[in-house]
């Protein structure tokens, strides 16, 4: 859980803008803007290859007027919210400052949002965004946070392929025993039935679930939510939509807010169905390196064994059981006259004055070592009949 809230840290300049207070070259046209706010791309000027995002919220003429102080709180509350909450699919703040006609947020930049990219997204895509946007948006429910403003527009696509929750300027931050909020702002599209504008609303983590429901179903139908679509009805229609995520939808959109189901437990639902424990594919080159020698090196039965152990180990599986191989020509030649000397002699075979012949060189050939085989049986005889006319 999270702690106490840090208060927001503003950098505070009164003799510069927030372009040279930042060292930051905007575009000439903004990347996106709202009712008291615009986007810009920012380029480092020592590093032009160093782009980034920043949130302007400019002409700050007098902060005693009501409208401008309560656009400054705002501001300062996204500032405390994304200086304090750290999830892998929130989106990053880096500085903010404070000039004197103008305050603002400088962001890490994404390539894109859903609302732009949601025609030509894969199933895949849709799969890994609906769990990533689900799980940023229980993170901050369970931290009793609420977003304010869930819609397509917010939900950045950074340059690995993951989902990334943007734009908290309609924030709030909720007390343990209570659920109410005497304001709401989120865009007309994503309101529940049950909201009236300007009106209190009893549940507000109730009113997010049915604005995240539109979300995901956007995810499934491949565009943008609009007024007078019957939702769950086109749901019904549509038949090639995972069970498991048309259950999720179903339970978000339900018209009733007491009956309607909390973001924290479609989190659960999804978790339940053996969904993968990561969904956010590697974000750095080392990341991908690490996954890929993990999956490469075997699995060892034995985790305690030394590397002196494994690699005799290795050395024993390499090495081939050696069965004794066929003799060559060489070691016939070489076994011939040992055969002879074994053969039982008579004392006098010692005095014999024909030398034994000496072994064959190994490359005579198989007439040559017949002729050998031949003479030696011949001297044999005639040692035998000697013996015989001596007895």
């Amino acid at each position: 859980m999270l702690r106490r809230l840090r208060p927001p840290v503003f950098e505070v300049y009164a003799d510069r803008d927030v372009t040279e207070a930042l060292g930051v070259s905007l575009d000439y046209k903004p990347l996106g803007s709202g009712s008291s706010s615009k986007v810009y791309r920012a380029t480092d000027v020592n590093n032009p290859d160093n782009k980034k995002a920043m949130k302007l919220l400019a002409f700050l003429l007098d902060e005693r007027d009501s409208e401008e102080l309560g656009n400054l709180l705002e501001f300062e509350a996204e500032v405390q919210i994304l200086q304090n909450v750290r999830h892998p699919n929130i989106i990053k703040m880096e500085r903010a400052v404070k000039c004197p006609d103008e305050v603002a947020i400088l962001m890490e930049l994404h390539r894109s949002d859903l609302s732009h990219a949601v025609c030509d997204i894969s199933t895949d895509e849709a799969s890994r965004y609906f769990t990533q946007l689900t799980d940023a948006v229980s993170f901050l429910h369970q931290h009793r946070i609420v977003h304010g403003d869930l819609k397509l527009r917010n939900v950045f696509i950074s340059h690995c392929g993951n989902a990334v929750l943007g734009d908290f300027g309609q924030v709030q931050v909720l007390p343990k025993n209570s659920n109410r909020s005497r304001r709401w702002g989120g865009t007309l599209h994503y309101w529940p039935p049950e909201y009236d504008e300007g009106e209190p609303v009893d549940d507000v983590f109730k009113l997010e679930s049915y604005s995240l429901g539109l979300c995901l179903w956007a995810l499934l139908f491949r565009k943008e939510p609009k007024s007078g679509i019957d939702f769950l009805q086109k749901l019904k229609d549509k038949v090639l939509i995972p069970d498991l995520h048309r259950q999720c939808v179903e339970r978000l959109l339900c018209p009733s807010p007491s009956d309607r189901t909390t973001v924290v437990e479609i989190q659960q639902l999804l978790r339940a169905h053996q969904q993968p424990k990561s969904c956010n594919p590697p974000d750095s080159v080392g990341e991908m390196q690490q996954l890929f020698h993990a999956h490469q090196q075997p699995k060892s039965r034995n985790p305690s064994a030394s590397v002196g152990e494994i690699q005799q180990l290795f050395r024993a599986h390499q090495q081939p059981k050696s069965r004794t191989p066929p003799a060559s020509v060489g070691n016939i030649q070489q076994l011939l006259p040992a055969q002879e000397q074994t053969e039982a002699r008579d004392p006098t075979d010692a005095a014999d004055p024909s030398p034994v012949p000496p072994p064959a060189a190994s490359c005579l050939g198989h007439s040559q070592i017949r002729e050998r085989y031949r003479n030696n049986s011949l001297k044999s005889t005639a040692r035998k009949q000697k013996l015989k006319t001596v007895s």
